[in-house]
């Protein structure tokens, strides 16, 4: 077998050209296509009044939850965790 092909089970024997020729076709018709929609405009995302989300009552704080937290914490200072990034030989 030479290098330029493949062989799949040994029942088909694929040249690299034709795999390339293959691929290329596939990314012709997909460049085809997308360019049927280029001139669409369309817009994404929310445009809100503010940068910060309003607070929702629903979602109140559960206290016993935060005490579990701070009670497994190796450091602490009130109501902050300290957390230490490890130093990275590089």
């Amino acid at each position: 077998m030479n290098n330029n092909t493949t062989n799949h089970n040994n029942t088909h024997n694929i040249s690299k050209e034709e795999i390339v020729q293959s691929a290329k076709k596939i990314m012709d018709d997909f460049t085809k296509e997308l360019d049927k929609y280029k001139d669409q405009k369309e817009e994404f995302g929310q445009i809100r009044p503010t940068n910060k989300r309003e607070l929702n009552i629903k979602n109140k704080v559960n206290q016993d939850f935060i005490d579990r937290v701070f009670a497994n914490a190796p450091k602490k200072k009130e109501n902050f965790i300290i957390a230490e990034q490890q130093k990275r030989d590089l």
